[in-house]
């Protein structure tokens, strides 16, 4: 895979017990060789992208393919929090994790007051920090489709 084309496909074993697919965002061709494996034991399918705008469009092309997405949230051309609130445009209801290496409270204030809300991860972080993060989501989709009468 070449970061030019932004696109990197990688067939994962199941999350935390589960059957979701993984929409996984970073700009940083490393990052995501690296998360890959950290998710290699957590999902049952994995699309990674190294652009945002790149797993916009693959998200666009079928919204419901996906049960979760998790982005850096620092990327040129589209912010993780930009992709994300793109993606909730299509799917209101789509688990989110936003990364990020900067502790900087106000990000995360910013989006704290999301709905449905949204998980952070700062990094660096541990696989179980990520697979507790992915479980929280995933376990709260059902009732925030319910709080918003969506899927």
């Amino acid at each position: 895979m070449t970061a030019a084309a932004g696109e990197a496909d990688t067939a994962l074993g199941p999350v935390a017990g589960g059957a979701e697919r993984i929409l996984f965002v970073d700009d940083e061709e490393d990052i995501v060789k690296l998360e890959t494996r950290l998710l290699r034991d957590l999902g049952d399918g994995l699309v990674s992208r190294t652009s945002s705008l790149a797993a916009l469009q693959v998200f666009s092309a079928d919204p419901h393919a996906f049960d979760l997405v998790i982005s850096d949230f620092t990327m040129p051309k589209m912010t993780g929090g930009e992709l994300i609130g793109k993606v909730r445009e299509l799917r209101p209801a789509i688990p989110a994790i936003l990364i990020s290496g900067f502790h900087d409270a106000t990000v995360y204030a910013e989006r704290a007051a999301e709905v449905p809300p949204m998980e952070f991860v700062k990094e660096p972080f541990s696989r179980a920090e990520l697979a507790q993060a992915i479980r929280r989501a995933l376990d709260r989709r059902a009732a925030v489709a319910r709080e918003l009468d969506v899927s």
